[in-house]
């Protein structure tokens, strides 16, 4: 877990982020094995594909704009699903939103998929996914809600 008051991560940005869930045909997930590097939140951990919103931009805007850039697909049907607030004032940083969507992705979206952040990606079944013991804490809790909603 990220220590926010070690030294040694003052480095670490809080900003508004977005994320989304990608399924494929077979209702499994496309996730991420974020690179090891203490630059990033829970570096070499499982997680969704998304990131930082860039100066004014909307969550579906950056949502957009990050899956392009680290996948190169250009998806264009997200749907809002949630959104997490963290209030960060016992350390001065305000409050930042991290907003989840989803997104369908098909077999030709698939196969054209460039990783081009991370160290790895792959489709793994929601059992496997809520079994990962190094999934990064926030986008488990989403994905929890998520597997939950889908089965009322």
């Amino acid at each position: 877990m990220v220590n926010l008051l070690n030294k040694k991560n003052h480095h670490l940005e809080f900003q508004n982020a977005s994320a989304a869930i990608i399924v494929n045909n077979k209702n499994k997930y496309l996730v991420q094995l974020r690179d090891n590097v203490e630059k990033i939140f829970y570096p070499n951990h499982w997680g969704l594909f998304g990131g930082a919103s860039e100066k004014n931009e909307d969550p579906l805007t950056t949502v957009s704009r990050e899956i392009l850039e680290e996948i190169s697909i250009k998806i264009n049907d997200f749907k809002y699903f949630t959104k997490i607030k963290f209030d960060l004032d016992f350390i001065k940083q305000g409050q930042i939103e991290r907003t989840y969507y989803t997104a369908e992705i098909s077999i030709e979206e698939e196969n054209i998929i460039q990783l081009n952040e991370g160290k790895e990606y792959k489709f793994i079944s929601q059992e496997d996914l809520l079994s990962l013991t190094n999934l990064v804490p926030y986008d488990a809790y989403v994905l929890w809600l998520y597997f939950n909603y889908l089965s009322r």
